[in-house]
């Protein structure tokens, strides 16, 4: 195995293991508290909007905030399909540029 493909191993096992704990985390309720948690202290510290004029900025003001999903194993599972469609397409350049004995790392 050369190091090309020894480089190419190591990033496909990085891959896999970073969407193993995302999916991980995703599942934890105990991370979900620390990250609502933490936005929160977050956006208390953030300073007020200074918004524009005219009705627009005034209903932009005083439009509620919408809740944040309940469900995250929904929005993983959409996190999950999305990142596995985008190795695909990555791993299609790769096979591309190597079909024309380019150098994909270029």
């Amino acid at each position: 195995m050369n190091e090309r493909d020894q480089m190419a191993e190591l990033a496909s096992r990085f891959l896999d293991l970073w969407q193993d704990q995302a999916t991980a985390m995703a599942h934890d309720p105990e991370f979900e508290r620390f990250c609502r948690t933490w936005m929160e202290i977050w956006t208390a510290r953030m300073p007020p909007q200074s918004a524009g004029t005219g009705d627009e900025a005034a209903q932009a003001r005083s439009a509620p905030a919408s809740a944040a999903p309940r469900d995250g194993v929904s929005d993983m599972d959409a996190f999950a399909r999305r990142l596995r469609h985008l190795e695909e397409r990555v791993a299609a350049l790769e096979r591309a540029a190597a079909a024309r004995g380019a150098d994909p790392d270029d």
